[in-house]
């Protein structure tokens, strides 16, 4: 993709968003649903979140995956992809996905560009969020935040924790001795806003 083209980046369905190459500039990403429900027991389909996706026209295939309850990452995976064919067969350019693993849960990293020809870059932009909701955004949405994925986060950033909260306060943060993943996210993000030190970044972790 040459470098005159905005590139959107996304971790997953709404936990983080970056441009990269931005030159262009950089368009906002398609937003979660603002009542997405409790997460519901392991195991259990969330009813909110399946009529949430039927509302907002998702597939077929992305509503089988909510009702099975727990998303593993491989109908995680096939639902980002399918996502990413949409774009493709709209003229979209895309970013291949690349799986990370850098809070515990295995999630992929893609992206898109908003430079199409014969589109404005908002429309480019709407056309791929449109792909996300009909195939993908719900799905990861509760891939991201069903219990076992959170306590796969949570336990995976207690190896991290100690540098996490020393870093906290070094940069004149407060925080509990042994937070919780949530709590120390909480607490670290007014020192990253006041001092742009990124607690999690030095400690060698992800926040999503």
């Amino acid at each position: 993709m040459g470098a005159a083209k905005a590139l959107l980046t996304r971790v997953g369905s709404f936990l983080a968003l970056s441009c990269l190459v931005v030159v262009a500039g950089c368009s906002a990403s398609v937003q979660p649903p603002t009542t997405p429900g409790n997460p519901s027991p392991s195991g259990a389909a969330d009813p909110q979140i399946v009529q949430d996706a039927r509302t907002a026209g998702a597939d077929a295939s992305q509503i089988a995956i909510l009702k099975k309850g727990d998303v593993s990452y491989a109908d995680y995976e096939s639902a980002v992809n399918l996502a990413l064919t949409c774009m493709r067969k709209a003229g979209i350019d895309v970013l291949p996905p690349q799986r990370t693993d850098r809070t515990g849960l295995p999630q992929l990293n893609y992206g898109w560009s908003s430079q199409v020809t014969g589109m404005t870059e908002e429309q480019a932009t709407a056309l791929g969020d449109d792909c996300l909701k009909r195939y993908s955004q719900f799905v990861e949405m509760q891939y991201q935040t069903q219990p076992s994925s959170i306590e796969a986060m949570e336990k995976y950033f207690v190896k991290f924790r100690p540098a996490v909260v020393a870093c906290i306060r070094k940069n004149g943060g407060t925080v509990k001795d042994e937070p919780t993943r949530e709590e120390a996210i909480q607490a670290s993000n007014p020192v990253e806003d006041r001092s742009g030190v990124d607690c999690f970044e030095k400690a060698g972790v992800s926040k999503s």
